[in-house]
């Protein structure tokens, strides 16, 4: 009896703070909503893509071996790609040959580990976790699909969109 008095008590005092404050109460659910949301699509399709990866790599002779070449040739690929394609804009737009000397040399694979505030977007707000990590849990890792495989990336989503600075102080 007690604990229902103090449950409707509280319900009462909260409803009447909501009734009061109808603008800051909409913007805190607003807020919430457009920080969150990105936040939890990108986690959820992040899973299904490490599972499908390990999943499909239960289909291939090769196993993780396999998938995770192929997935190093697709990066590479994709890569030179987009560089060729940057190559041209820069020659429609007729600039000199020293900008696109150093985009060449600026230019880094995308299954090479960025710095931190790229690894922290592509794992906290990107619908696919980054190539490098992918690459790495399919050569580190048996064959097959486990929870463990989703602790795993749950563990290191976290773990690499921290500076590194924070990882050596705190020696993760």
């Amino acid at each position: 009896m007690v604990i229902s008095s103090i449950i409707a008590g509280v319900y009462e005092a909260a409803a009447h703070w909501l009734e009061t404050h109808r603008a800051a109460t909409f913007l805190i659910g607003w807020t919430l909503i457009v920080l969150l949301y990105p936040a939890f699509r990108s986690w959820l399709v992040q899973w299904m893509e490490v599972r499908a990866d390990h999943l499909g790599a239960t289909l291939l002779d090769g196993g993780n071996d396999q998938m995770a070449n192929a997935l190093a040739i697709l990066s590479k690929n994709q890569d030179q790609a987009i560089e060729q394609a940057h190559s041209y804009h820069i020659d429609a737009k007729e600039k000199d040959d020293e900008e696109e000397d150093a985009f060449a040399e600026d230019g880094s694979f995308t299954f090479e580990r960025e710095d931190w505030f790229s690894r922290f977007s592509k794992f906290q707000l990107s619908p696919h976790p980054p190539m490098y990590w992918r690459i790495h849990s399919l050569r580190t890792t048996e064959t097959g699909w486990s929870t463990q495989k989703l602790r795993l990336w749950w563990r290191d989503c976290w773990r690499e969109s921290l500076p590194d600075f924070v990882k050596e102080w705190l020696h993760i």
